[in-house]
């Protein structure tokens, strides 16, 4: 058996750590034959052990639609891409009965085409496993507008028939329970549905002791010597809640200092990200962003060093902050998100540290105002996508 891994880009983040995992297992599995990765341009994430493992194909249709030339209907654009990546496998001698496309958050609305390809692929003899990470309808209003802007649907019920299509050589991977539950709520038959957690690991086998890796991160970011590193391991996206990490940091105080990891790489995110900046700059004198992109520093030396991992973030597809930290000794103050972290509490962890709220002093005016300004945020955010009946009694979507 061969596997095609496909992704829009293998830039470091959640999804790419994943596959550096996926092909970890399967090359220790006697059953495969030969791994591919395939996504668009961008690759520079990937682990050393998973290139020297693997082929590496690159195809510039993959690539976000907002980072090419999207000039070519979506219909034509999968024509290509279904057509390109079948001469890529036929190429390398791989037969289409004995490949698994394994394709990555195919239906995010980052490449609109995508679910068209994957249902050409099957129809061609390939089986396709589609691995959703996170959903367009949680939360991402201008993904799920972009989307049925591309394919032309008027209803919510004709886009959900192409982002999650059915098929005898079609299957489903989510990462938590109450994700496959979402999928039914979807008509995929739940025996075409496979909860796969993601592999937790570190990358490397030895982690550099804590004295040395905080002497590194001291002299990096030019922090005094009795600082204690508060890690928030993450892309700094609108949906890690960077406002409550900074409130953390303030109130923490020093000698703490937060380190918010990984910068954005889309323009809408950036925006926002740039916005949190501005405001630690006027309000929040001990935190450093970008901890992740120094030349001189891993995530093994960010991890080593901190005496405390934390997560404010408000929605996660799977939650490896709440369990990574765990294999370095590092404990993690973390928001308790009940979607993800039930599965962990019904194999047996205990997670009763986690906290569910960070209050702050306010009026009661002044908290009513805010909760009305977001309510119409989110009315305004979904308008022209879904009714205003639809957003206000949505739950995770």
């Amino acid at each position: 058996m061969n596997i095609l891994i496909v992704h829009c880009h293998f830039e470091r983040g959640g999804v790419t750590q994943v596959v550096d995992n996926h092909v970890h297992c399967l090359r220790e599995s006697s059953e495969i034959d030969q791994v591919a990765l395939v996504s668009g341009p961008r690759q520079s994430g990937l682990q050393d052990a998973t290139r020297s493992s693997v082929s590496l194909w690159t195809n510039p249709s993959l690539e976000y639609d907002s980072l090419r030339d999207a000039s070519l209907s979506v219909q034509a654009q999968a024509d290509q891409m279904a057509r390109e990546l079948d001469e890529c496998c036929q190429h390398a001698g791989w037969s289409r009965q004995q490949t698994v496309v394994h394709w990555h958050n195919h239906s995010l609305g980052k490449n609109a085409a995508s679910p068209l390809v994957i249902k050409e692929l099957a129809a061609l003899g390939y089986s396709c496993l589609m691995q959703i990470h996170d959903f367009a309808e949680d939360q991402r209003p201008q993904n799920w507008a972009y989307l049925k802007e591309a394919h032309g649907c008027d209803r919510p019920q004709d886009l959900d028939a192409i982002l999650y299509p059915n098929g005898d050589r079609l299957s489903y991977a989510t990462l938590t329970t109450g994700d496959a539950e979402t999928l039914e709520r979807f008509g995929i038959h739940r025996s075409r549905i496979d909860v796969l957690p993601n592999s937790v690991r570190l990358p490397g086998d030895d982690l550099p002791d804590f004295d040395v890796a905080t002497q590194k991160v001291q002299r990096a970011f030019d922090l005094p010597s009795d600082f204690r590193w508060m890690l928030y391991p993450v892309r700094g996206i609108r949906r890690k809640n960077l406002g409550e990490f900074l409130l953390m940091c303030q109130l923490a105080g020093r000698p703490t200092v937060g380190a918010m990891t990984l910068m954005p790489d889309t323009p809408m995110e950036k925006k926002s990200y740039e916005r949190w900046k501005s405001v630690a700059e006027q309000c929040v004198d001990n935190i450093v962003f970008d901890a992740a992109h120094h030349e001189d520093i891993q995530f093994v030396d960010n991890l080593s060093a901190a005496s405390v991992v934390v997560s404010s973030s408000v929605a996660e597809g799977f939650g490896m902050v709440f369990l990574e930290p765990w294999l370095a000794s590092r404990s993690v103050v973390a928001r308790n998100l009940p979607g993800v972290t039930r599965d962990f509490v019904d194999r047996g962890m205990r997670l009763d540290h986690l906290y569910e709220a960070i209050q702050i002093p306010g009026t009661k005016s002044w908290i009513t105002d805010a909760e009305q300004q977001f309510r119409e945020a989110k009315i305004n955010a979904w308008k022209g996508v879904r009714s205003q009946a639809e957003v206000e009694n949505s739950g995770t979507a």
